[in-house]
């Protein structure tokens, strides 16, 4: 059951409301008539709800109590008055109070009034709770996140997107977002510098411009719409590949140079084979050629077509390990003599 402290500083209207407290069935946590005594006693016991009379004795009347309650500790309170008088009424707006009932008042009354105030700061407490459950995980992941009104103002971003920008929140939050960031294939160019608003997108390999750097990107864009449908903004999902785009680059080189070690390793067998059947030079280059060309007409991949050039121009790498008094006799090579023909065999033997 839930604890209420009473701060009322009329003697006789204090002993009724902690009768009519009791009678609707809740504790008294504690029945005082000045504001330090209520904030004593919040101190060493935190009571569910605090009914506060707005003219109270001592230094602190009963608005500045509950702000004074409220900076500290998250506990609803209700206004308890005889005042109705507009300026009152204002400055207890400013304090954000869970109800405002005027004296006299009925047990009824009293009762809706503090079901009310208790329902309502457990809705906020919910909604707190969760606020801080999802900044929390938004600060925690590492890409940027941004969230943009449908003016085009940035209404949130998370810790990773302040460090990516090298702005703090209060440098970027209410201002348009095309005056903070640009997001494109080629920020260089206007034409294709966009925002997405209305629709999904993921784009890779963008750039993210802001007046002091340039960093290379991929990101997401998804429409934030509200409960009945209305589009209210969007929500950018910024990701920095700087490190993949610098491996990509590192592999590219690799690969770069593999493949001029590959084309130079190809040129020295082939003018190799050439040297041992200088009859036939430039067989293999024409070779390659129709090959090549063939490979085009039957629709291959770019791939297959390297490599099917390559094979042509290194297809005779087996002369190498043939005799040259083979390559070079002239006549049929049935008519070699028998010791010729036993290396003959001995070699492909060897194969």
């Amino acid at each position: 059951m839930y604890n209420i402290l009473l701060v009322e500083d009329d003697r006789i209207t204090s002993k009724l409301i902690q009768k009519f407290i009791l009678d609707i069935g809740y504790y008294i946590a504690g029945a005082v008539s000045s504001g330090e005594e209520a904030l004593e006693i919040i101190q060493n016991k935190e009571p569910d709800l605090v009914l506060m009379d707005i003219n109270l004795q001592g230094k602190l009347d009963g608005i500045e109590s509950a702000k004074k309650i409220s900076s500290t500790v998250s506990i609803p309170f209700v206004y308890i008055t005889s005042s109705s008088d507009y300026s009152t009424i204002e400055r207890a707006k400013e304090s954000n109070a869970y109800g405002y009932i005027i004296k006299p008042f009925s047990k009824r009354d009293l009762r809706a009034s503090i079901e009310m105030a208790l329902l309502r700061h457990q809705m906020e407490s919910k909604i707190k709770e969760n606020e801080n459950r999802v900044s929390t995980i938004l600060n925690s992941i590492t890409d940027s996140v941004i969230v943009i009104e449908e003016s085009g103002d940035v209404d949130y971003i998370n810790a990773a997107a302040g460090k990516m920008l090298g702005l703090n929140s209060e440098d970027i939050l209410g201002k348009p977002i095309s005056e903070i960031v640009k997001l494109g294939s080629d920020p260089k160019e206007e034409d294709n510098v966009f925002f997405p608003m209305s629709m999904n997108y993921i784009e890779f390999n963008n750039y993210l411009t802001t007046k002091e750097k340039r960093i290379p990107v991929d990101f997401t864009s998804t429409p934030l719409r509200m409960g009945n449908g209305k589009l209210r903004g969007a929500v950018l999902v910024v990701r920095d590949i700087t490190q993949q785009v610098e491996y990509d680059r590192r592999i590219q080189e690799s690969m770069d140079t593999l493949t001029r070690a590959m084309y130079g390793t190809i040129e020295a067998i082939t003018k190799t084979v050439e040297t041992r059947d200088p009859y036939t030079a430039g067989h293999q280059k024409k070779v390659a050629d129709i090959a090549k060309e063939i490979a085009k007409d039957m629709g291959l991949s770019r791939d297959i077509i390297e490599s099917v050039n390559l094979a042509g121009q290194i297809h005779d790498l087996g002369k190498i390990a043939i005799p040259s008094e083979i390559l070079n006799k002239p006549g049929k090579i049935m008519k070699l003599s028998l010791p010729l023909l036993r290396r003959i065999r001995q070699w492909v033997m060897r194969l």
